[in-house]
């Protein structure tokens, strides 16, 4: 599908490029402030500019490979395992500090570079004349803005706990600049006001790329439900829990958005912009295309006989975590599932998501993760440099599947499709949740988690179920739809259970072929885990610290 929004790369992350009418503006590295304000193109740049500052995993870095793949969030949870010396282990080993934290400095520095150019744009946008931007098109540029800057603050109070709200161009002094911590209710405050602007001032249709109605609602339905989470909401206030499903529900009622039909296909260049699609970072080759790639995307997802390093597997407890096609969990006696085949009659996402033994993948039929029979069955040595994965498992979500060692359709190796960042089955399964916490299962609740289930051939869930029952099943049903989408390890820690979760062993597969030709499957623990209590935020980078006398360092570090 083309794309009517194209964000092309220019210099420390900065995109240019909005609409149709600015498909021909140039990169540039530095515009004085003074003339952005004087001319139409600049203007919409500069908003370009922001936008393209939005954080993805895609983009996102973090490691000291420099690679965003190697420092994916989740392979700090119980879904994924990356490599022995990727800095993304820190988590895992228990060992972060506000010196060494993977993403702190990151999703620091980085959501207060959104916000800093937002407050700018602001700021000047608004002395703009008529004669420049019609003020119509001047109240829909701010509206945006706002949207995108109180994205920015949902990303730093879901990771940090309360931060220092701004939301004006700040001056040189010690009080404009060394400011303390807003507490995480100002912050979440600020945060639905700020969406509540926005979903009134934007259309519901829009140019694909830009923020709309849909999506600061959508912003606004996730942020509520973390607000009302055990995280933040220690005292279970239901007050918050029904707000946050009234928020998921007015996106609901814009009968705007479904779910596509191919779980498989939405996550791929061709499906982009597709009914299910709330609001995209964007991507397009050649002028900005992500590492998420056919060339080196092998190295963390690969195949044997790619040559390659197995730095992102999947484990045995998310595969663990998909049901069977009749609706019951694998360790129901009565599931059906057989230990000698594990794959077969599972949940279909399992097989769009994770390449395992005997799947089919990018030209290679009967993919083997396998050793064969001997005294010591082992996989061959436990570096990333010796297993083309290290848990059993490849990746197979977000790929395009063009055969190894060929291009894809736009000549390259290099993937340009879009990442969500919201999309109608999370604001399904919030409504879910939300409803379940406020009044417990009602229809309502059914419905919702009934949809995303079926889209995958799922059953609906059986009748009557206890609110507990329905929360571990809505639980499980985020884990699995949202897998790799950056939700699981934030999930686990708003619900207050990264103890239980994380703060132990993980698991790989390891099958070993039989002289018929069959396989014996065996999980042993991968890597055992640790969690602290603490990690439920992550430290202010040091640096941070230093700089302002008035920050205060997050408890425990």
């Amino acid at each position: 599908m083309k794309k009517l929004f194209i964000l092309s790369i220019v210099i420390s992350g900065m995109f240019t490029a909005c609409d149709d009418s600015l498909l021909d503006v140039k990169p540039s590295t530095f515009i004085s402030n003074e003339s952005i304000w004087e001319e139409e193109g600049l203007i919409e740049q500069n908003l370009a500019n922001i936008y393209g500052t939005t954080l993805t995993p895609f983009t996102r870095k973090g490691d000291l490979y420099d690679i965003p793949a190697f420092s994916h969030i989740d392979l700090a949870t119980d879904d994924g395992n990356g490599k022995i010396d990727a800095a993304i282990q820190l988590f895992n080993t228990g060992g972060i500090t506000p010196s060494n934290a993977p993403y702190a400095n990151e999703f620091w520095s980085e959501n207060y570079k959104l916000i800093r150019r937002a407050n700018v744009f602001l700021e000047g946008v608004a002395k703009v004349s008529d004669d420049v931007i019609a003020a119509d098109k001047v109240a829909t540029y701010i509206a945006e803005v706002r949207f995108l800057r109180a994205f920015a603050y949902f990303e730093l109070v879901k990771t940090f706990g309360g931060v220092p709200l701004i939301d004006r161009v700040q001056g040189i002094s010690d009080d404009d600049i060394l400011l303390p911590r807003n507490s995480i209710e100002e912050v979440y405050t600020f945060i639905f006001s700020e969406c509540d602007f926005a979903a009134d001032n934007l259309e519901t249709d829009v140019i694909s790329g830009h923020a709309s109605k849909g999506a600061a609602l959508a912003l606004k339905s996730k942020a509520m439900l973390y607000y009302a989470s055990p995280l933040n909401n220690p005292g279970n206030d239901i007050a918050r829990w029904s707000d946050a499903a009234d928020a998921a529900k007015d996106v609901m009622d814009l009968g705007k958005y479904g779910l596509f039909p191919d779980y498989r296909g939405l996550f791929l260049a061709a499906n982009e912009g597709n009914e299910e699609s709330i609001f995209e970072r964007q991507f397009q080759f050649p002028e900005s295309v992500h590492t998420i790639d056919v060339t080196w995307g092998m190295w963390f997802r690969s195949v044997p006989g790619a040559g390659t390093w197995g730095g992102f597997s999947p484990t045995q407890d998310i595969v663990d975590a998909y049901e069977m096609t009749n609706g019951l969990p694998i360790n129901d006696s009565s599931s059906g599932y057989d230990p000698n085949d594990p794959y077969k009659n599972r949940d279909s996402r399992l097989d769009a998501t994770i390449v395992y033994n005997g799947s089919s993948w990018r030209g290679v039929e009967n993919v083997g993760f396998y050793t064969d029979y001997s005294e010591d069955p082992q996989l061959a040595g436990n570096a990333h440099t010796n297993k083309a994965v290290n848990c059993g498992y490849g990746l197979k979500k977000f790929d395009e599947e063009a055969p190894i060692g060929t291009a894809l359709s736009n000549g390259s190796y290099a993937q340009e499709n879009n990442y969500m960042l919201f999309r109608y089955a999370e604001v399904l399964l919030n409504y879910a949740e939300a409803q379940n916490e406020a009044v417990g299962p009602d229809q309502g609740v059914y419905d919702a988690i009934n949809q995303v289930r079926n889209r995958a051939g799922q059953p609906n869930l059986p009748e009557g179920l206890s609110k507990d029952e329905m929360r571990s099943r809505i639980w499980n049903e985020r884990r699995v739809e949202l897998v790799y989408e950056e939700h699981r390890f934030f999930d686990v820690r708003r619900w207050k259970k990264g103890m239980e979760v994380f703060n132990k062993p993980i698991h790989e597969a390891l099958a070993v072929r039989q002289s018929d030709g069959s396989f014996v499957y065996t999980y042993p623990e991968k890597e055992d885990r640790t969690y602290r209590e603490h990690f439920d935020f992550l430290p202010i980078p040091i640096g941070e610290i230093e700089k302002n006398p008035n920050l205060v360092q997050n408890p425990g570090y």
